[in-house]
């Protein structure tokens, strides 16, 4: 469905940031306790997961637009949280039932608690790793499972994904190189939605991909994802994914706001400026399925981009 009116009124004017502040102090310290093995039991994030899961539906865009963070924030608290959302709703869209939804949001939330085992200097590095600090990266899906398998409420799968976040369907992944048929259905979610928010997230030691760039990239490593959920993930988002400011080709400029299912390359998108760059004051949607003369061209990274 389209989104409200009510829904658009808060994204109007580029540069309005939600607050994220609330989940992502709740994320930091759920990952904390968890990496301290003071986490007893699974309730308190089942609660969040619950709560991100009704914050999706009554406003999934919102929800899906990159979470703001900068280089003072907890890097895995926000990366968790993205992850979340997008998994979440990759899932909803697939009919995921909401007992299945709770336990791989919690994966989702959860699945790099391990890298807090590691090292600061490791974790926080901005050169590149030698082969042995590589190695002890690749560990941090085995510690994760490992500091999580004692807690009231956990499950096989939730445990089960984590350890195979970064296994990949053609075997090219790790830590032990599983394939496809050895995959639990809940990793195939998270490899892809921590993929795409790792690239369109900043680092220390990089800036982030615009989310055109990353979902291209994506599609192009298609054998190493869940081909199925691919498709679905590219027509959930739309090969401009939502949120995306692009410029069309009558010059008008705009937000992606809604995936078009017939053609993921000409997504809804709500016009912020006209073709003068005057900003458009009334609600106007361009359906590009429909409306064939206009098409979007160019993704921008900010509004006022030449």
């Amino acid at each position: 469905r389209y989104p409200t009116r009510e829904q658009l009124a808060g994204y109007r004017k580029i540069g309005t940031v939600r607050d994220d502040a609330p989940f992502l102090l709740r994320v930091n310290q759920l990952l904390t306790d968890a990496a301290a093995e003071k986490l007893p039991a699974l309730e308190p994030v089942t609660t969040l997961v619950g709560e991100i899961i009704t914050h999706l539906q009554n406003d999934y865009l919102g929800a899906l637009t990159p979470v703001p963070g900068n280089l003072e924030t907890s890097d895995l608290a926000i990366h968790s949280l993205g992850v979340t959302r997008i998994a979440i709703w990759l899932a909803l869209n697939d009919g995921m039932a909401i007992k299945d939804l709770l336990q791989l949001g919690t994966a989702a939330l959860l699945h790099d608690v391990g890298m807090l085992k590691l090292s600061p200097e490791l974790l926080h590095s901005t050169r590149t790793l030698t082969p042995r600090q590589r190695e002890s990266m690749h560990d941090h899906p085995i510690l994760g499972g490992h500091l999580l398998d004692r807690v009231k409420g956990i499950t096989p799968g939730i445990v089960q994904a984590i350890l195979e976040e970064h296994e990949r369907c053609d075997g090219s992944g790790y830590p032990k190189k599983l394939k496809a048929d050895q995959l639990h259905p809940f990793s195939r979610f998270l490899q892809l939605a921590d993929a795409y928010e790792a690239m369109t997230s900043l680092r220390h030691y990089r800036r982030p991909l615009l989310p055109h760039t990353a979902m291209h990239t994506i599609l192009m490593q298609g054998a190493a994802f869940d081909r199925r959920l691919l498709a679905l993930f590219a027509t959930c988002f739309s090969l401009y994914p939502l949120g995306s400011l692009v410029r069309l080709s009558n010059r008008s400029t705009g937000r992606v706001i809604f995936p078009n299912a017939e053609d993921f390359s000409r997504p809804v998108v709500e016009i912020l400026r006209d073709a003068k760059g005057k900003p458009v004051e009334e609600l106007r949607l361009a359906d590009l399925l429909t409306e064939k003369g206009k098409r979007a061209l160019f993704p921008l990274s900010r509004l006022d981009e030449e």
